[in-house]
């Protein structure tokens, strides 16, 4: 909608320019005017270039100039040439006289770096300056005030929606910007997932490992408790000692450590005992 309104507000402001354009007699003073309209209008301020260039005569100069900016399109750029001050007072002679030349274009509709470097490379040192194309308009022969005031209308009006438009794309690149970053959040969120669930297994494995140890632990005590039971019942069916067996040697012990299966080791320990007694006569 906005860009609608701009491309809206240009169209009047190009019609100012061609009523003020179709008033100006001179055609060079035309294609200034027109240059620095257009420069107006896109809401930039136009380039003056400027250098030293030795020619026969002025439209040389400018000739020269261009040949030496391959990149440039002549019908794209104004150019003034006028003879130094140090040239104007000799004799002239061929290709001796140095030329002051103004080269003035639009940004929009020319790569200035790049004329700018065409020309360092000819061995030429240019300077640049940025004009305020209204402000130079009034001074180009044949622009009719109220022409350029009304000109100036239309520009400001532009001007104005094109901040608007400049305003809503840098709200659109700042939210671009932040989805961006919301987009990296939620990858890097993934990745820690991704990790926890892969901790969360090697946790469940270990789990596992030890209800298995668990299992096996609950299996052997059972095994030795059952061995414990045994070695009872094997010492309560031995027959009773006598009175007069006095020399019977008495076995001391104490509570075993480590639950049933140490209880178990202790019962297999007298059965163990008990049987060797019974074979050697002590017992029976």
């Amino acid at each position: 909608e906005k860009r609608k309104k701009l491309e809206e507000e240009r169209k009047e402001a190009k019609a100012k320019r061609d009523a003020m354009l179709a008033k100006i007699a001179d055609a060079k003073a035309a294609r200034r005017a027109k240059i620095l309209a257009d420069s107006a209008i896109a809401g930039k301020n136009a380039t003056r270039v400027k250098f030293k260039k030795p020619a026969p005569n002025a439209t040389a100069a400018c000739d020269l100039a261009f040949a030496a900016m391959p990149s440039v399109n002549s019908s794209k750029a104004f150019c003034n040439a006028t003879e130094t001050s140090a040239s104007s007072g000799r004799r002239r002679r061929i290709l001796n006289t140095e030329y002051d030349v103004t080269i003035e274009v639009n940004p929009e509709e020319v790569n200035v770096t790049t004329a700018v470097t065409e020309l360092q490379s000819g061995g030429i040192t240019p300077t640049t300056t940025q004009v305020d194309p209204l402000v130079a308009l009034a001074s180009v022969d044949g622009v009719d005030s109220g022409d350029l005031t009304a000109l100036k209308t239309e520009v400001a009006g532009a001007a104005e929606v094109q901040a608007e438009v400049a305003a809503l794309e840098d709200q659109v690149d700042s939210t671009e910007a932040e989805v961006e970053d919301i987009e990296d959040e939620v990858e890097d969120i993934e990745a820690e997932a991704e990790e926890l669930d892969a901790e969360a297994d090697e946790l469940d494995a270990e789990a596992d490992e030890l209800e298995a140890e668990a299992e096996y632990a609950d299996q052997v005590a059972d095994e030795e408790k059952k061995k414990a039971d045994d070695a009872a019942d094997t010492v309560s069916a031995l027959p009773p000692r006598s009175d007069d067996e006095a020399d019977v040697d008495i076995i001391y012990t104490i509570k075993p450590k480590g639950g049933a299966a140490g209880l178990a080791g202790l019962f297999t320990a007298l059965v163990a005992t008990a049987a060797a007694l019974v074979s050697v006569g002590r017992i029976g």
